[in-house]
């Protein structure tokens, strides 16, 4: 950490530093990690966590936690739930939404206080600030310490606030990015899930087609059964070419066909064949039935009937070879009565007939059967054949449909990868353009820029320029005309910047109204100005969309990039300061880049952090101008107007300060801060002196500050503390603020009126000056701008508008007041104007409070002396 003098000398700098790795860092963890880095060469930051809000579900999760005191398993880190931490430092500072900086004396009170339940190790001081984007809370970033000897000053809170604020820029950008590789993610696993819907589709096609070929050579083989039996005219030739046919399909070198004979004492066996009788003379031809009683079992039970090796009685085992396993057939005539049986056996195998294999043979058990009924059974085989040639159609039908339904997966497979290479060409193309003007975007200009950095490396002679642009008036237009037309206006300027530039150029939009253009020319400085010229041109002329003729022109910085090759950041940055300096100089105006512009850019950064600061050094004043009435010169009341004495830079001109407290958002609390300093002065000099009981004060209000909803509650409890009067306040407000704030001006103002505080229209004549805006607003009084007093003494044309003013706050009920009385003689034409009440250094200069008691004094004894 450095030392206080080096950490005041470079945090200007420093501050530059954090505000570029915004747009530097490629992942959330990168840009913790630089922060910290960052923050820790200026402020005790070895205690340093960061924490995200959701506010969907009400859990904190900290993504980034470095602590030297407390080991905490970064999985309790994610996703607590609010009443885990609604009583924690953090989850305080989140419910207020405003930073918070603590030291152990004051954890002690918010803990005995109830806001807070102390957890872990305490610490000497903490320090958080809250992640905020408007008015809503994305998280908080937090340092503390256990060393006594380490405390954080009002410049690291300052640090530490910057840091904040850009933290909630970056956590949008990334939740954005990571929304389309969610999308991506998403489109990936879609194509994942439907290519495995298709394979097991297709593998379940492809075990159709294979149980239709084993279908289909079962069936050939059934019907060339059916076939041989019913063309057989030879029976000892059907039953061989019936075993052939069944050797085929199953193990089944052992059969033989019993049937009874007519005398039904024994078995005849017009077939045998087993592989240990092979001569004809060694088969059985004729036995009785008590000779073979599996035979015997079968006819018996009338239905088919197995036995295994055990279940052999003895004595046939002696008699006739042991078979492993023996399945009996009956065979049955067309009164289903049993004439026979078909036996086949196994000898010397270990597995028996199957389900399957004994459907089978029952098959050709009935085969056998009707083979002596012939005649009967061709009709019989028909049929069947139709049946099985039906079940054939059917399973092709099934296989045509199926093979129809593969192809149409597979056409929406094709459909869909072509839709995913869309949608990744178009994630690819919108990731480097801009989504409303279709120019490149600033991560593709500055890969651009950085080509082009590459080739002056490599080439010397090459050389480039960079033009940044920003529209005049764009703000108005858009408030004014609505955002619709401000982007088509947008869409029409990107097509005349395409057209101002050449082939090989690039120009790109940055964001909102600002635009960039580089130029790749050996003689760089001539094309920028050639080009520079030629933009400003086109925007000379006005442009109609939708019927509104509008008018803008740009403001143009030019680096010309002929030193030291720097980052393209850096160049681009260079470009940006000078389209400030441009603007600065007035509307539609070109600036080139030099190292002073950028020394006044430190300059102004430097100011804002100094400014952040201002306000805990007690360097803000109040100074007060009085308010006078005219016909009897006495004060009415008192304008409070906002001075900054630095120690070294001295007094800070207003005229440099505000605009910078209005663009950081400093004014809220500046403008809080003159309020309530007033309005306690103001009450103490009503209470001191009777004769400024009814002194009122006028306090003004900026345009930033209207825009925040906050504004009215904040300021109506600094003037219920204070128990002020409140027809005693003036607010003071200009017109172009209430023409740019009109909505949410026109509400807050209402509000004002309605607790009975006066609205005062300052530097009236210098705005818009529409009666129609005076009507919309509650304002009870003009306030004349300085410069029409200035020259009425010289321009009659003036005196006719200051009278005119006069006569239209008469015609609506409205006081006036005139600014910027420096001489009697204009004191003197706007009493006999009827002008009622003056403000300028013809009665006094602003004054500090001390010296604005000794002037009340001075008023009081006059009084009295009259």
């Amino acid at each position: 950490m450095k030392s206080s003098d080096a950490a005041h000398d470079e945090l200007p700098l420093a501050l530059y530093r954090i505000s570029e790795l915004s747009h530097e860092s490629e992942s959330m963890d990168e840009f913790f990690q630089e922060a910290h880095h960052i923050i820790a060469d200026f402020i005790y930051a070895e205690n340093f966590y960061i924490g995200l809000y959701d506010d969907e579900d009400g859990t904190l999760s900290f993504p980034y936690f470095a602590d030297v005191e407390d080991d905490i398993d970064p999985e309790e880190l994610i996703n607590i739930p609010k009443e885990e931490f609604y009583h924690t430092l953090t989850g305080y500072m989140l419910r207020s939404g405003k930073h918070l900086h603590v030291d152990r004396k004051t954890m002690q009170e918010l803990t005995e206080s109830g806001k807070i339940a102390q957890r872990g190790k305490d610490s000497h001081e903490w320090l958080g600030m809250p992640l905020k984007k408007g008015n809503r809370v994305l998280g908080a970033v937090v340092v503390q310490t256990y060393d006594e000897r380490f405390s954080y000053s009002t410049a690291e809170i300052d640090l530490l606030r910057f840091l904040s604020r850009h933290l909630a820029i970056v956590l949008l950008r990334k939740q954005q990015e990571d929304s389309l590789k969610e999308e991506q993610q998403r489109l990936e696993r879609h194509v994942e899930e439907r290519t495995k819907e298709l394979a097991e589709a297709n593998e379940e096609l492809q075990a159709e087609v294979a149980e239709r070929t084993r279908t289909e050579g079962l069936m050939k083989a059934l019907y060339r059964i059916a076939m041989v039996t019913a063309e057989a005219e030879d029976l000892d030739e059907f039953y061989a070419v019936l075993h052939r046919i069944l050797g085929r399909l199953i193990q089944t070198p052992n059969m033989y066909i019993a049937l009874i004979d007519d005398s039904e004492r024994g078995y005849s066996f017009p077939y045998y064949s087993n592989e240990y009788y092979q001569s004809h003379d060694e088969q059985p031809h004729l036995i009785k039935k008590q000779e073979h009683e599996h035979i015997q079992a079968v006819l018996d039970a009338q239905y088919t009937l197995r036995f295994s090796h055990d279940e052999q009685k003895p004595h046939n085992r002696e008699r006739n070879p042991m078979f492993s396993s023996w399945l009996g057939l009956p065979l049955k005539d067309e009164h289903q009565k049993t004439i026979g049986l078909l036996a086949v056996l196994r000898y010397n195998v270990e597995n028996d007939f199957s389900d399957e294999e004994q459907h089978l043979l029952n098959y050709v058990a009935q085969q056998i059967s009707l083979s002596k009924q012939k005649h009967k059974q061709q009709a019989e085989l028909i049929s069947a054949h139709a049946e099985l040639q039906s079940a054939n159609n059917l399973l092709e039908e099934r296989v045509e449909e199926r093979t129809k339904e593969l192809s149409v997966a597979n056409a929406d497979l094709q459909n869909v990868i072509r839709d995913r290479m869309k949608i990744e060409e178009k994630l690819a193309h919108d990731a480097f353009h801009d989504s409303l003007t279709h120019l490149p975007n600033r991560s593709l200009f500055l890969d651009r820029l950085e080509k082009a950095m590459e080739t002056r490396q490599r080439d010397e002679e090459a050389r480039f320029s960079v033009l940044f642009l920003d529209l005049d008036r764009f703000k108005v237009i858009n408030d004014s005309l609505g955002h619709y037309i401000g982007d088509k206006l947008l869409v029409e300027i990107a097509d005349k910047l395409t057209d101002c530039i050449r082939p090989g150029d690039t120009v790109a939009r940055l964001g909102g109204d600002e635009f960039a253009v580089l130029l790749l020319d050996k003689n760089h400085q001539k094309a920028a100005e050639s080009v520079a010229a030629r933009i400003a041109e086109a925007l000379s002329t006005p442009i109609e969309l939708d019927g509104n003729m509008v008018f803008t022109s740009t403001s143009i910085g030019i680096n010309l990039c002929d030193g030291e090759v720097k980052e393209a950041v850096a160049i681009l940055r260079d470009a940006d300061t000078a389209m400030y300096e441009a603007k600065a100089r007035g509307k539609a105006q070109t600036a080139v880049f030099d190292s002073s512009m950028y020394d006044r850019a430190v300059k102004l950064l430097k100011i804002e952090s100094e400014l952040r600061r201002a306000l805990d050094k007690d360097q803000i004043m109040v100074y007060y101008q009085p308010i006078v009435a005219l016909d009897s010169d006495e004060v009415i009341a008192f304008e409070a107007l906002a001075r900054w004495h630095h120690p070294r830079m001295g007094w800070v001109s207003p005229v440099d300060f505000i605009p910078i407290a209005e663009e950081t958002g400093l004014i809220s609390d500046i403008g809080l801060f003159i309020l309530d300093k007033a309005i306690e002065q103001t009450k103490h000099w009503q209470d001191t002196n009777v004769y400024f009981s009814d002194l009122k004060i006028s306090v003004n209000l900026s345009s930033f500050q209207l825009a925040q909803h906050e504004l009215y509650q904040d300021s109506m409890q600094i003037i219920e503390n204070r128990e002020f009067p409140k027809e005693h306040l003036r607010l003071e407000v200009t017109e172009s603020l209430l023409i740019n704030n009109f909505d949410s001006a026109k509400a807050i103002l209402n509000q004002y009126a309605e607790q009975g505080i006066k609205i005062l229209l300052d530097d009236f004549g210098t705005g818009y000056s529409s009666l129609s805006y005076l009507h919309h607003f509650p304002i009870h009084a003009l306030k004349v701008d300085r410069s029409f007093v200035n020259e009425m003494e010289k321009r009659e044309d003036n005196m006719a508008i200051i009278s005119t003013i006069k006569t239209l706050a008469e015609s609506l009920n409205m006081e006036v007041v005139a600014e910027g009385i420096e001489t009697d003689q204009q004191r003197k034409i706007l009493k006999d104007l009827a002008f009622e009440y003056g403000q300028g250094y013809f009665y006094s200069k602003p004054m500090p409070a001390d010296e604005v008691t000794l002037y009340l004094a001075q008023k009081a004894e006059a009084a009295k002396a009259r």
